[in-house]
This record gives C-alpha cells, structure tokens and sequence, in this order.
C-alpha cells in the first residue's frame, strides 16, 4: 500500500469520525425530548423485547416497515432504553452514508473513465476521482439537513444508507462483471422495501438510470 492511498485512508476515517461526532455529540438533549413518532417507534421495540414478537410490518402510527423498529430493540437490548439508544440506529445509518456516498462517487468516476473517448474533461476527473469523492464525503458528513434527520429516530434515515451502498454495487458490478457485486446490490436493494414508505418508488428511478 503506498502512502498516497494511506493518506486517502486516514482522510477518509477522519470524515467519517467527524460525521459520527456530528451526530452523536449531546445527542441526549439536542434536539431536546423526543418527538411523537420517536416515541411510538420506541414503544414498539420495547414492546416486541418484551413480548418475543419482532415484526416485519407494525401497524401503530398508520403502519411502519419493521426494520428500524427490530434494530432500535436491538440496541435497547444491548444498552438499555434511553434516548441514545433510541436514535442510535438513526446515527449510524447516517454515519455508513457517508462512507457510502465516498464509496459510490469513486464508482461513478472509476478507472474506466480514463479510456473513455468522450472528451479531455472526463479522464481528468476520472483521475482526480479520489479527492472528489473524499470531498462528496465531507460535505454529506456537515451537511445541515443530514445531521439533523440523523439525530432523529426516524426510520426514512434508512434510504439514503440503502441507496448509496446499492447503486454503488450495481455501478462497481457493471464494470468489474463479477455477479458477487450485483449479488451484494441487489440484495441491499431488496432491504429497502424494510425501511420506509418512500422506498416503493425507487425501482423507477433505477429503471429510468438503466
């Protein structure tokens, strides 16, 4: 490994601390208490560690995907219940999406580039791909709006992780031709439809992006 990529290593985990603390520090009282569907979602995976009954689908608050509510009871079951634990899964999810979003941008402006004969314009930012990405990365990790939807136990901090980590199997499959990268793509892919309402019409966009 030369120093180059060791530097781009380094960089990399200091974003992806930095956007972990972003979303983690004082979590306790910022934003203060907990708002009405954190609190459903709570009660429902204390409800499913109580009772054994961890369910794909829970009806209460006009029906949520199961997936969310299953891991919040995880971390009730490791940590306790509190609020950390509460919006745990949410700021890990965004944490992995900034780590996702790395990872696709490079796929976007992968190796292949280089050789393309479109234009002058598309080798250069072919070969500068990792600064890009490493500064795609950043600006997820202090951006405003996902800093704040991470610090929220909302169960849609679920689709931007599922989207990124997807399609950049789906891009890195298609160029390197291995079925184990459109295997892993499709099967984060299909994890979506565990995660949020809104998940229900990104098959169009991937039809459209086809």
């Amino acid at each position: 490994m030369n120093k180059n990529k060791i530097g781009v290593y380094i960089l990399l985990l200091a974003i992806v601390a930095l956007g972990f603390f972003l979303r983690f520090y004082n979590i306790d009282h910022t934003p203060p208490g907990v708002y009405p569907d954190e609190a459903v979602n709570g009660i429902d995976a204390v409800t499913a560690n109580n009772t054994g009954n961890y369910q794909w689908f829970y009806p209460a608050n006009n029906g949520r995907e199961g997936l969310f509510m299953n891991m919040v009871a995880l971390c009730f079951s490791l940590f306790g219940i509190s609020v950390m634990s509460l919006k745990l899964p949410a700021i890990l999810c965004g944490t992995l999406t900034i780590l996702g979003t790395y990872l696709l941008t490079k796929e976007l402006f992968a190796d292949y580039l280089k050789n393309s004969p479109a234009c002058n314009a598309m080798r250069s930012i072919a070969g500068r791909k990792e600064r890009i990405a490493l500064i795609t990365g950043y600006l997820v990790a202090v951006s405003y709006w996902a800093i704040n939807f991470s610090r929220i136990s909302f169960r849609a901090n679920m689709l931007p992780m599922i989207l990124v980590f997807s399609f950049y199997f789906l891009f890195k499959g298609l160029r390197t031709k291995k079925w184990t990268d459109f295997a892993w793509g499709g099967l984060i892919f299909g994890i979506g439809m565990h995660t949020y309402i809104a998940f229900r019409i990104v098959p169009a966009i991937l039809i459209v992006m086809l």
